[in-house]
């Protein structure tokens, strides 16, 4: 028995060394494991002091344009919903009915009158009656002349509109569009002249119209040449009492701006609002109160949130109005008074009229400051390492100056960049 339990004990022993050896050999032939670093020394860039101002996003250029029965009971709406207009395209006419009677009674008096003319030419001995018949024709001459100068001016008139359109869609900054603009001002200029030329040359020519008829009326009886006066200076005031008609019988409301249009149906008033224009271009009006008042200025960058879209875009301080919102209350008790102020936006994509919007504007002067033990100076440069993804990654900054352990950096970092306090080796990558 003490021989078996000799040989049982020593085939323990061995065992338990030959499990003690592999299992150094297998520790000893696993890779080596490098421990994670715990990074301690940090410092987190503060946010920099900033003026919050609440607002919403609304068109640059927006107006409205109501029934206006005044102009004319019937009112033709010349676009449709939705549509993009340029500057000076026709948004409304007006038809007065009552106006367009009038400038018919007006046409058939002067019809009669032309009428009694044209019988007096008729009548009469022969040679009055060849000089009546000379008298039409020089009449009939004056009358195509005036027609086809007025048409001549319209069509001028029309390519102005156009070039003006084309000069309006332009940016004058832009190198791109400098030399279109001084093409289309050129146009511009030329069609200007040529309608001046038009209208000053008209008159006189004219005149020598009526001169030649006055010659030949001269040639008349004294009865005949009172009649026909007569009838001519009848004629001449109902044509000016018709030509001042017929600028009110059709009236034309055009878009003042360039921009998108919506339609509105609104019966509840009697001049309702039948349509809506905006430009395509958005800004945010936001208000601030008096305590922040005097901390910002006109050209100040600001940073928007949209809240609906959580995208922030950046912009600058555009108008800040000297006039308050509000003053006082009822009770004469003073209040705190706020102020329009206006903010561009750089970005103008996925921006709707009503959005609401967080406005942060970073005061004036203001350079962030951290510990001067986590810059790393090579020659010239400074360097500091900046938490990203996980690791500390080396990025260059630009100092300006140092004070009580602080150095002040101008450019590199922003706020709550997390950097390494005496960064070392094994703590950061390149």
């Amino acid at each position: 028995m003490v021989k078996k339990k000799k040989i049982v004990i020593g085939v323990g022993a061995s065992l338990l060394t030959l499990m003690l050896i592999v299992g150094v050999m297998k520790f000893n032939s696993q890779p080596e494991v490098e421990p994670q670093m715990q990074f301690q020394n940090t410092y987190v860039v503060p946010n920099q002091k900033k003026v919050i101002l609440s607002g919403s996003v609304i068109p640059s250029q927006y107006t409205t344009f109501t029934k206006d029965v005044t102009k004319g009971e019937e009112m033709t709406i010349n676009v449709s919903h939705g549509d993009s207009v340029q500057v000076g395209d026709v948004l409304i006419t007006y038809h007065n009915a009552e106006i367009t009677s009038q400038i018919n009674d007006l046409n058939e008096q002067i019809a009669t009158l032309n009428a009694k003319k044209a019988k007096l030419s008729s009548e009469g001995t022969p040679a009055a009656k060849s000089v009546n018949k000379q008298i039409k024709s020089i009449e009939d001459q004056k009358s195509k002349l005036q027609q086809e100068t007025k048409s001549q001016v319209n069509q001028i008139l029309k390519k102005l509109d156009e070039l003006v359109k084309q000069k309006n869609e332009l940016n004058p900054d832009d190198e791109n569009d400098a030399a279109l603009v001084a093409d289309l001002d050129a146009q511009i200029e030329s069609c200007y002249v040529q309608k001046n030329e038009l209208e000053y040359n008209l008159p006189g020519q004219v005149a020598e119209f009526d001169t030649q008829i006055s010659d030949l009326r001269s040639q008349l009886s004294d009865e005949d040449q009172e009649t026909f006066n007569s009838l001519d200076e009848q004629i001449n005031t109902l044509v000016k009492e018709k030509t001042k008609l017929e600028e009110k019988e059709y009236i034309k409301e055009v878009a003042p701006f360039s921009g998108v249009v919506s339609l509105v149906e609104d019966s509840s008033s009697e001049n309702p609002v039948v349509l809506k224009l905006k430009s395509p271009d958005f800004y945010v009006t936001a208000s601030v109160g008096e305590k922040d008042y005097a901390k910002i200025s006109v050209g100040m960058e600001a940073e928007t949130l949209l809240i609906a879209t959580n995208k922030t875009v950046s912009g600058k301080i555009t108008f800040i109005d000297e006039d308050p919102l509000q003053a006082t209350n009822t009770s004469g008790t003073s209040t705190s008074s706020t102020y329009l102020v206006k903010v561009s936006l750089d970005d103008q994509s996925e921006l709707v009229n009503g959005y609401q919007a967080q406005v942060s504007i970073k005061l004036a002067d203001q350079l962030i400051s951290i510990p001067t033990e986590a810059i790393v100076v090579e020659g010239d440069s400074h360097y500091v390492y900046v938490e990203n993804g996980g690791e500390f990654a080396k990025q260059k900054i630009e100092v300006a100056g140092e004070e009580q352990g602080y150095t002040k950096v101008k450019s590199g970092l922003k706020e709550k960049d997390e950097i390494l306090i005496n960064p070392s080796e094994g703590e950061t990558s390149e």
